[in-house]
């Protein structure tokens, strides 16, 4: 079985310009874990494509997430011009909130960001998970329109045999408790019928 890699961002990167320069037309669809790693990646590429010159195919560099400005998100929406190719680069919005025409190729590292409630802390956080195999198949099915099926380029095949038959954190986990103890403490027990062991947030 393949390993996992090191450092999936360079990866992905790595996959999209092997796409790029190696595979047929259509365009391709980056999943990233939010704004930094797509801003990154996006400068990453185009510095990439700026070292080749021009006589390689033009690849057209679109990111998308929530604090993009409206009129930048509606590029992607865009057809390529002919002779090139676009790649965009996407938070999970993309995984049921777009539908974006022509992707013919899907590279998934395999992460999101997720919000994580610690018990320790009383505070929530947004922790880079693996994703679920629900949403790795979400995921590779998001290309449209394609005359052949596509690639699914997943860096971390190890990772997903792993933990893909996993759910993400559960709600109990990623949601305080407190409401729902609060609401649950209150409740009268008949005294035949009470607890031999009240709990220590009733007490």
């Amino acid at each position: 079985m393949q390993e996992p890699e090191t450092d999936y961002l360079d990866a992905a990167h790595i996959t999209v310009m092997q796409i790029h320069l190696t595979e047929p037309p259509g365009d391709i669809l980056v999943f990233l874990t939010g704004q930094e790693e797509i801003d990154t990646s996006c400068e990453v590429l185009y510095e990439r494509m700026k070292k080749l010159g021009p006589d390689v195919p033009e690849l057209i560099i679109l990111p998308v997430y929530g604090a993009l400005p409206s009129e930048m998100q509606t590029r992607i929406f865009e057809p390529a011009p002919p002779g090139s190719r676009k790649v965009v680069i996407a938070t999970n919005i993309a995984e049921t909130s777009l539908t974006i025409d022509g992707i013919y190729y899907v590279v998934d590292p395999g992460f999101v960001k997720q919000k994580i409630y610690n018990p320790k802390s009383g505070m929530d956080s947004l922790v880079v998970t693996p994703i679920s195999q629900a949403q790795a198949q979400q995921r590779a099915g998001k290309h449209t329109n394609t005359p052949s099926p596509p690639l699914d380029h997943n860096r971390n095949p190890h990772l997903q045999a792993e933990q893909g038959g996993l759910a993400q954190a559960s709600a109990t986990v990623s949601t305080p408790s407190e409401p729902f103890v609060t609401r649950c403490c209150p409740l009268p027990f008949p005294r035949s019928s009470a607890p031999t062991w009240p709990p220590p947030y009733c007490s």
